[in-house]
């Protein structure tokens, strides 16, 4: 797994968790709290970035 896939599946997730407060929430994108973004573009590429070292290509 090379970091551009790594990258492609964030942004992917990210849209993801868009698109679910978009039609399930009906909330724009002003109304997702700060938080809950911090938690999609920090904690997800982390458990990424984890499972990347633990395979040993890190």
């Amino acid at each position: 797994m090379n970091w551009r896939l790594v990258l492609l599946i964030i942004f992917i997730l990210e849209g993801i968790y868009y698109l679910t407060n978009r039609f399930f929430f009906k909330r724009n994108f002003k109304e997702i709290n700060f938080w809950e973004w911090i938690i999609v573009i920090m904690i997800i590429p982390l458990i990424f970035v984890y499972l990347y070292i633990k395979q040993g290509n890190g």
